[in-house]
């Protein structure tokens, strides 16, 4: 009845994070223990020490290997069933979730409103990573007067056509035009901080040459995975769950930033609904926009 989650797939920043939480929720489902497995790049994510149980403590004789990829989750809750018949709730044990196993935490929503599963899923997978974000951190306070906006302009990679992919790139107006309405349906003063990578920022910098904007222009990625230097993008991921105001791209780095707030009902997340983002029309705290950046309140 336990298990333990192995990255291997050697994803980008947000892709890792996305592998942990995705296969943190089918554990939950299934009714297993978690045992943690230390990772040097998501130890500031998820650090160790929040973790009771350890996967180093467990028996190695009887572990049995579960892997994907499902990148997309799964939507159908019978298909979950199907896709897990073989996982047995037995004290000998260990399961290792590897290779992008995943249900994402949105998913499970739809499970919990229609009765298949008696606990929400999503709203317990969000608690345990936000108590485990700032287990050694500290929560970045408040100004009441000013509302800090972090916007993750996505320029460096376009996944297909459609909205509704992840990956999928923007327009600087999409983010432009989110701007506007926030400003009109905000009395407070707003303090906006527009984050991209260098691929493709002289775009970025044109379009938020207003000195009311304050740019965050980091190293590529792969600069950061080739030197394993993570500090810029540990930082960037903290500005994102401490915001008043999250504005998402499709990508998985601000994606998966929006579980760890998802819960505080004092932070906003502007998102627009694809595959691994949706249904959260019950969470008044996540706005979804249409492909233009507009949005109701």
């Amino acid at each position: 009845m336990n298990f333990t989650i192995n990255l291997n797939t050697n994803g980008n920043h947000g892709h890792q994070i996305k592998d942990w939480i995705g296969s943190y929720t089918i554990g939950l489902l299934l009714g297993l223990k978690y045992h943690h497995t230390y990772s040097k790049y998501l130890n500031f994510f998820l650090p160790k020490g929040y973790f009771e149980n350890a996967a180093s403590d467990l028996r190695k004789d009887n572990c049995i290997n579960i892997q994907g990829p499902l990148w997309d989750g799964i939507r159908n809750y019978n298909e979950f069933q199907t896709q897990f018949k073989d996982v047995e709730i037995n004290e000998s044990h260990t399961y290792i979730f590897e290779t992008a196993l995943r249900v994402h935490p949105f998913q499970t929503i739809d499970w919990f409103q229609k009765n298949y599963i008696n606990q929400n899923i999503f709203e317990i997978v969000c608690n345990d990573a936000t108590n485990a974000f700032y287990f050694n951190k500290e929560k970045k306070q408040t100004d009441c007067n000013i509302l800090n906006v972090c916007i993750h302009v996505n320029l460096h990679k376009n996944n297909g056509s459609s909205s509704n992919a992840p990956r999928f790139q923007f327009p600087v107006e999409y983010y432009l035009n989110i701007v506007k309405q926030l400003e009109v349906t905000n009395e407070k003063e707003l303090s906006f901080h527009i984050y991209a990578e260098k691929t493709n920022s002289h775009i970025v910098r044109k379009a938020f040459s207003d000195k009311k904007f304050k740019l965050h222009i980091g190293p590529n990625r792969n600069f950061c995975k080739r030197t394993q230097n993570f500090n810029k993008i540990h930082s960037i991921f903290k500005d994102f769950v401490d915001a008043d105001i999250l504005v998402c791209s499709n990508s998985s780095f601000s994606v998966i930033a929006s579980y760890f707030r998802a819960l505080d009902a004092n932070k906003i997340t502007v998102y627009h609904p694809h595959d691994h983002l949706g249904n959260l029309g019950d969470y008044k705290n996540f706005i979804a926009t249409d492909i233009t950046g507009s949005f109701k309140i």
